[in-house]
Formats: C-alpha cells, sequence, structure tokens
C-alpha cells in the first residue's frame, strides 16, 4: 500500500465532515438596527442587556425628574420647550410605571429575549406589578 493511498483511507470523507444544524432565528428590528432573536419557542434569556429598552428607562426616569423639578409637574410645558408631543411623552413615561423586578431584568440583560421597548409604550399594561410580572414573562 502506497503512502498516498494510506492517507485518504484513513482521512474522513467530505460528507462525513458536514452536519446540518437547524437555530430557529427571528430578524427583529430594534432601534433603526437588525438583529437576531431565537424564535419565541425557545426560553433562552437574552446575555447583554438590550440597549433600547435601557434607553426607554432612562429617559422616563430622567424625563420625570426634570418634570417635576424644572417645570414644576407641567408636562405641557416639558413638551412645548422639547418640542415633541404631549403623547409621545406620556408613552416613554409610562416606563416608570413598570415593576421593579421588571425595570431589574431589564438592566442586567435578564428580560425575555422576545420582550421590545414597543411592548410597553404602544400596548397598555397593568399597573398592578405582579400581574405585569406573569403577562409579560417574568
Amino acid at each position: 500500500m502506497s503512502t498516498s493511498s494510506a492517507i485518504t483511507e484513513a482521512a474522513p470523507k467530505q460528507s462525513q465532515l458536514i452536519e446540518n444544524v437547524f437555530i430557529p432565528l427571528k430578524i427583529v428590528k430594534r432601534g433603526g438596527h437588525k438583529g437576531k432573536v431565537l424564535s419565541q419557542t425557545y426560553s433562552v434569556e437574552k446575555e447583554e442587556p438590550d440597549e433600547t429598552l435601557m434607553r426607554g428607562l432612562l429617559k422616563a426616569y430622567l424625563w420625570e425628574k426634570i418634570i417635576y423639578e424644572q417645570f414644576d409637574g407641567d408636562l405641557e410645558n416639558f413638551c412645548r420647550q422639547n418640542k415633541f408631543s404631549k403623547r409621545y411623552a406620556q408613552k416613554i413615561l409610562k416606563l416608570n410605571l413598570l415593576s421593579p423586578k421588571i425595570k431589574e431584568a431589564i438592566l442586567d440583560g435578564k428580560h425575555p429575549k422576545n420582550l421590545l421597548l414597543s411592548d410597553f409604550v404602544n400596548k397598555s399594561f397593568s399597573l398592578i406589578w405582579t400581574e405585569q410580572e406573569r403577562t409579560m414573562g417574568f
């Protein structure tokens, strides 16, 4: 047996090296950027905090503080001076009503992977914290 034929016999065939793996992904748009997220059927938590959710929470906290300290609680005056609608400000400020457990999970990156900022600002949610946590998967 020649050396070249021994090498080809010992080496696995090309088809044996290829293995098909199926990973269900969904492409979502967050904050103007497209990203990949595992399908909702998999309950894997995010490893990194979602920047869009974090910015939303930060904006809500800062706006509320500014409104009460600098505008004496006058939301309309705050909106007029910052040139955005009152309805937009109300949507963002609504994030301050979230349960502390949900806020902490978002900041730690331990929130459900399918949770988006639009889930909070464009939809209504309960003011009861335990109900929020249950309906949002915490």
